[in-house]
């Protein structure tokens, strides 16, 4: 709680004044970190099936953007806190459920002809990149963002058994 103090500039008393507990905090953290990348991956799937953006596209720019942004020390905190408090568990598989519906929804424009279990690997597939890229500058990485993410999209898709 004092590093969250000290990084938002605030005493841990005014953390406390606004949020009644530490798994309030924590959840408000999940909802705010997680809110925009719904939206945006919820557009994306949109602009998809508008024909405005391809599969592939917006797969790579979804990889890029966690490859880039550094929030990935707080966010193995939440994970940590999740697996010690059952409510914060429950708030993580919640946004979860959302971003396996989107990326449901993306491998089924990726390919129509998919099935269970194949829709539920995608889900799997498509978490794990979206998380573990972002620790990418703890794993050694030789390739660049961008390059990574190409790759490994073209590594999705051709998995997926997409054209696009």
């Amino acid at each position: 709680m004092a590093d969250l103090a000290k990084e938002a500039e605030v005493s841990v008393g005014a953390i406390y004044r606004v949020f009644p507990s530490k798994q309030d905090i924590i959840r408000a953290i999940i909802e705010a970190d997680t809110a925009r990348l719904l939206v945006e991956l919820t557009s994306d799937v949109c602009r998809i099936r508008k024909g405005e953006a391809t599969i592939g596209a917006v797969l790579e720019d979804m990889i890029v953007r966690s490859s880039v942004e550094k929030d990935s020390a707080l966010i193995h905190e939440v994970l940590a806190e999740g697996h010690r408090n059952p409510e914060v568990a429950e708030a993580i598989r919640a946004i979860n459920l959302q971003y396996r519906a989107i990326f449901r929804e993306m491998a089924l424009v990726a390919n129509p002809d998919l099935h269970e279990p194949e829709l539920d690997g995608a889900e799997e597939l498509l978490l794990a990149c979206l998380f573990s890229s972002g620790h990418r500058e703890l794993t050694s990485c030789r390739l660049s963002a961008r390059e990574s993410a190409r790759l490994v999209t073209g590594l999705i898709l051709r998995g997926l058994g997409s054209e696009a």
